[in-house]
């Protein structure tokens, strides 16, 4: 059985009554049900707030800003990471896992043959199994 909450419910424990029937394909008469009750806990949400709306740097430059997700009813470890990135371009978070709530920079390079344009990058946070995306203008020169 699986069981999925939306990060939005608040973080508490639930009882949910569970019922079994097993019949017997032989006897009908030996019908039996037992009640159970599940524990379900919420997992809380993260709120990710990125300094800058927008990063520009030129070839061969580094730009950085800082990275705060910020735990709503959620302690464990969130994750950071970043993707879209163009060729020849990479990056750095320090830390790359803050608990619960807690601020990172992220320093993106270009290297010599990165190419001059705009790109939009996603800024991802993992948290208890959700994944929120949040988007970076990334302007080279």
């Amino acid at each position: 059985m699986t069981i999925q909450t939306g990060m939005s419910l608040p973080a508490t424990n639930y009882s949910i009554p569970v019922r079994a029937t097993t019949n017997a394909l032989s006897n009908a008469a030996s019908n039996q049900t037992s009640t159970s009750t599940i524990k379900l806990s919420s997992l809380g949400s993260v709120q990710t707030r990125i300094s800058a709306a927008s990063l520009n740097l030129a070839r061969s430059g580094a730009a950085s800003t800082t990275i705060t997700a910020t735990g709503i009813n959620y302690s464990g470890n969130v994750a950071l990471s970043v993707a879209g990135l163009p060729f020849g371009v990479n990056y750095t978070m320090i830390p790359a896992t803050v608990p619960g709530s807690g601020a990172s920079s992220l320093v993106i390079t270009a290297g010599a043959s990165a190419q001059p344009g705009t790109y939009m990058i996603t800024v991802r946070t993992a948290a208890g199994g959700q994944v929120g995306l949040s988007s970076l203008e990334l302007v080279i020169n």
